[in-house]
């Protein structure tokens, strides 16, 4: 398991969560609590507790997060996930 200082993940530049082994959403950082609140229908997103495949943007793309989850889950350490984010009009 990699460990990081409390105050450097919550003031990381960047959105971060952290899942434990069942997928559950343990800790966010500010970054994150921040895109959430930002985010039209999930400003009241309260994910600690819940399993990450919340932060899907809709539920037709559940299951690609949970894949996005398992992938990570199935790896040591750290796993970084990207993917391409389309506008609603389905513009890039």
């Amino acid at each position: 398991m990699i460990r990081i200082p409390d105050s450097t993940f919550e003031n990381l530049p960047v959105p971060a969560f952290v899942i434990d082994a069942r997928g559950i959403v343990v800790c966010e950082n500010r970054a994150q609590r921040e895109f959430i609140r930002n985010r039209g229908p999930f400003t009241d997103l309260d994910a600690i507790g819940q399993h990450a495949s919340v932060y899907a943007a809709s539920p037709s793309l559940v299951p690609q997060a949970c894949e996005i989850i398992d992938t990570a889950l199935a790896s040591d350490g750290v796993h970084e996930a990207r993917w391409q984010v389309l506008e609603s009009t389905g513009i890039r």
